[in-house]
């Protein structure tokens, strides 16, 4: 019987990284094996790893490995018929379970420590979080920097990629796009969808023409979200509703349904109320909005976007509603949040649509200055005893846990190659 869970992709990543006792490999044939090289991993079609070198007997082969479970499935899978399959050296296969084979075959089995399936199929099935949650605290010593540095310029390039078809969705307008990103980050979490809409229903170029005047920006906003509906008794929110029937009128605004807002189970500094006031803020303070977002350092940035919410809204969190006179200011880790998830894909998407190599790396150091977020998946992470210094850090286990730890893809990450590796026969 074959051990639950064993599968071709750990058979793969056994061979690729070599953990396996390299010393007394023979053939079903009983011929000598060396493996010199395990060969390129193909992830496409064709024999599994190509350009291997493997010395069989006295004679050293250069070419194909093809890995299967059971060396049945070289038949089950029509390998027979072929072509592609015609220069393959070896067949490597966990259990050999055929009298004959026409090619050299070499059994794994009895060369695999069966420590390392366990482990494997113990973080397959676990209902932990993360697989390997109960192989941390990882060592300190482990050489993990490279790696995450580098998923974390995935996740960028990953928000930069997606980024680009909202621009292209925008006919390559870059302010409009700006506005958009930057309106989707104010409502982040449970409002970034509304948030977004709200900002495709007013353009930036219609709400700038309004820049000197607050209550006009507000009621234009807060109409079209379908904030303004019903009866008000307070002269601000009536004026609001009586100036936004005029602007809905001259520029044929869309209203939004106003239910689709979500205020429930979150601070009132958090509303969505108050993050559209500090939203028109920006605009109105930071004329050039898409110039700033674009050049200025990580003070210049904090700075734009230290706005408060306008004097309504330092009594009121909701209308019809007030409450202790507070300063509705942009937190620090909401500023943080901006400019991690629109400002940094945007400067990197257009240093790289310009070609402008040093705004590349200048998009990348932003993050480096910029601290560690604070959400479930970092305080998990910090559970396990990982430390994120800055956002760089933070940026790459977010990517990791969604990336890898999520689809279990163990094989695939340094943390799973550790953990298998280390029980190894290497």
């Amino acid at each position: 019987m074959l051990p639950v869970g064993l599968s071709e992709s750990l058979l793969h990543f056994i061979w690729k990284m070599r953990l396996f006792r390299n010393e007394g490999l023979v053939t079903t044939d009983g011929e000598s094996v060396q493996v010199l090289h395990p060969g390129t991993h193909n992830h496409h079609s064709g024999p599994d790893f190509s350009n291997a070198r493997i010395r069989i007997g006295n004679t050293l082969w250069a070419g194909n490995v093809e890995l299967h479970v059971t060396s049945r499935q070289w038949y089950e899978h029509g390998h027979q018929t072929d072509a592609a399959y015609n220069n393959v050296i070896l067949h490597v296969v966990y259990r050999h379970n055929l009298a004959a084979f026409p090619i050299p075959t070499l059994e794994l089995e009895p060369y695999i420590d069966h420590r390392l399936l366990l482990h494997f199929r113990q973080m397959m099935e676990t209902g932990s979080w993360i697989p390997c949650a109960a192989h941390h605290p990882l060592p300190p010593d482990l050489p993990l920097t490279p790696w995450l540095e580098r998923l974390s310029v995935l996740r960028l390039e990953e928000k930069a990629i997606r980024l680009h078809t909202r621009l292209q969705a925008n006919t390559g307008d870059w302010n409009e796009t700006a506005w958009q990103l930057l309106a989707r980050s104010m409502g982040n979490p449970v409002n970034a969808e509304p948030m977004e809409q709200l900002s495709r229903n007013v353009p930036l170029a219609l709400l700038k023409r309004h820049v000197g005047q607050p209550l006009e920006m507000e009621s234009i906003l807060l109409g079209t979200a379908g904030m303004l509906q019903g009866s008000f008794g307070e002269l601000y929110p009536h004026k609001m509703q009586t100036d936004f029937r005029h602007w809905q009128k001259k520029y044929n605004l869309v209203t939004m349904d106003g239910s689709i807002w979500k205020f429930g189970r979150m601070r009132p500094g958090h509303f969505p109320t108050i993050r559209i006031s500090q939203l028109a803020a920006i605009v109105r303070q930071t004329p050039h909005l898409l110039d700033s977002i674009l050049h200025l350092d990580s003070k210049g940035l904090q700075h734009m976007l230290e706005v408060a919410a306008s004097p309504y809204w330092q009594e009121h969190y909701h209308f019809h509603k007030s409450g202790d006179a507070t300063p509705r200011m942009l937190g620090k880790q909401m500023i943080a949040s901006i400019i991690i998830n629109s400002i940094v894909p945007l400067r990197l998407l257009y240093a790289q649509l310009t070609d402008n190599t040093d705004q590349i790396e200048a998009a990348l150091q932003l993050l480096s200055t910029l601290p560690p977020e604070n959400n479930k998946i970092i305080r998990g992470w910090k559970k396990l005893g990982w430390s994120p210094e800055n956002a760089v850090q933070t940026q790459a286990l977010l990517h990791l846990y969604k990336d890898f730890c999520v689809p279990k893809r163990c094989l695939d990450c340094q943390i799973g190659y550790h953990i298998l590796g280390k029980i190894s026969y290497i």
